[in-house]
């Protein structure tokens, strides 16, 4: 057992998967035809998520680049295997022509921009980015509170945004504060989100980072120099978690 493994070994398991359709489904362009004209966030947003899940690296502008870049991998390269299990999800995609790509991505966008399809963080780091603090934070506030590893995940990039406002251009602190932001993903596999090697979120990091070795945790460990680090970034997802179980203010848990 690696160093990393035995980390996240006692709390990897402390709740059972969720149910998120796109993991389950083994077909994005189906999951994505069915949901891109709903009018609710919940399925705007996962008709999104199987789009870019799929383009323009699998299919799209840059599939050639990619798929000229896996060519040249070994067959059992564990990022091309990861590759080619993402292909073989997005594979109905193919034949679609440009101008129907174009006008969908197009479309999904302004859908996007709207907010349509945004998930809670990215509307609650928006609004901190405009000077809304009070807006993004309640935002942040009601995902935090919902006990969704997907919402929990999707703070991530609002707790970056929020500890850089409140902290300045320290770079020092800025490292030590980015433990925190990142530990919401950590924080939401281990409370439910698929994360697991073989999950959609494991093989696209795989795909994209070389990371490939186990679960989602396990490369976000790889990625990090020294023990001390990952006992950090291990201590701040056990913060974030006894929080959100213990109804604790997220604007508490977030101060600097």
């Amino acid at each position: 057992m690696t160093n990393s493994q035995s980390l996240i070994s006692e709390q990897e398991t402390q709740k059972g998967p969720e149910t998120d359709p796109l993991e389950q489904s083994r077909d994005l362009r189906a999951l994505f035809e069915a949901n891109k004209h709903a009018k609710d966030p919940e399925h705007a947003l996962l008709a999104y998520r199987a789009w870019h899940t799929c383009m323009p690296n699998l299919f799209g502008a840059r599939a050639a680049l990619w798929q000229q870049n896996m060519s040249r991998l070994a067959d059992d390269n564990p990022q091309k295997i990861a590759y080619q299990h993402m292909h073989e999800r997005c594979q109905h995609f193919a034949g679609v022509d440009n101008d129907t790509l174009k006008r969908q991505q197009q479309e999904l966008a302004e859908r996007w921009l709207h907010g349509d399809a945004k998930t809670s963080g990215e509307s609650a780091s928006r609004l901190m980015q405009t000077g809304d603090y009070k807006a993004a934070m309640e935002i942040a506030r009601v995902a935090f509170n919902s006990h969704k590893p997907q919402d929990l995940a999707s703070l991530s990039g609002f707790a970056y945004t929020y500890l850089k406002d409140q902290i300045g251009n320290d770079e020092d602190e800025m490292q030590a504060q980015s433990y925190r932001a990142r530990a919401f993903t950590i924080a939401a596999c281990q409370t439910g989100m698929a994360c697991s090697q073989d999950s959609v979120r494991a093989m696209e990091h795989c795909m994209y980072s070389a990371q490939c070795e186990g679960s989602l945790i396990d490369h976000y460990m790889q990625s990090l120099a020294s023990d001390r680090e990952r006992q950090q970034l291990m201590a701040q997802s056990k913060k974030i978690i006894a929080a959100m179980q213990s109804n604790a203010d997220l604007e508490s848990l977030l101060a600097p």
